[in-house]
């Protein structure tokens, strides 16, 4: 039985208590979990008659659709955090993008982790927890991004990251903004400048941006 975590833009779970370490594997379903922060649900199952969502439409009406609710934090690591910790903030300390939760929180269960400790074999692919603060006790493999890179950290020390490089790296952006020349410039928080558009029309293929090689990622050897 797998859980594999993917960064696009819908959720699905099911109640953990069905979630029973005695259960024979043969009956225990599969999980797809679906994690997107920084949008709004517009959508046309959330009633959106201008967006176009056809795919996403079909599965909310085979699930079930939250109309209210709301993340803890309006920050993406603390939102994901408080999410697969079922911590809130004020628990986890996090509410920036500088905090790990292990920092306040070290020996907590997480969701994923709590599955494998149940007999699932737990992958991450793309942006599952903040990026930069990866967690290698969620995971039974190490967290894969379409950057060219898998990350790991230490089960005892989330700071040792484990880094190692694959054959997949595609771009955000289709081609590098004309008034970004200077590729050394800094933003105030000290991360690389992005270096392309605020929004584009890409002319790449799905296969070529980040969504469309994680779904498309080479099975492991």
């Amino acid at each position: 039985m797998k859980l594999i975590c993917l960064s696009a833009a819908l959720l699905w779970l099911f109640p953990l208590e069905m979630l029973r370490a005695d259960e024979p594997r043969a009956q225990r379903p599969n999980v797809l979990f679906i994690a997107v922060d920084d949008l709004r649900p517009e959508l046309g199952c959330y009633g959106n008659k201008i967006v176009k969502t056809p795919n996403m439409d079909r599965l909310a009406a085979r699930g079930v659709v939250f109309n209210r609710a709301y993340v803890q934090q309006a920050v993406c690591s603390p939102s994901r955090t408080s999410l697969l910790t079922g911590r809130r903030p004020d628990a986890t300390k996090v509410w920036d993008l500088e905090t790990h939760f292990r920092v306040a929180l070290p020996d907590t269960i997480t969701l994923p982790q709590h599955f494998k400790a149940n007999g699932y074999h737990c992958s991450a692919l793309s942006k599952v927890y903040h990026s930069g603060f990866e967690d290698g006790r969620s995971w039974n493999e190490p967290h894969w991004y379409p950057r060219g890179r898998s990350v790991d950290t230490d089960q005892v020390d989330w700071t040792k990251q484990i880094v190692t490089k694959h054959g997949v790296s595609v771009e955000e952006y289709s081609k590098t903004s004309a008034t970004d020349g200077d590729k050394s410039a800094k933003r105030p928080n000290g991360k690389d400048a992005k270096k392309g558009p605020a929004f584009e029309v890409s002319p790449k293929s799905d296969d070529e941006l980040p969504d469309g090689a994680t779904v498309r990622r080479p099975p492991r050897p």
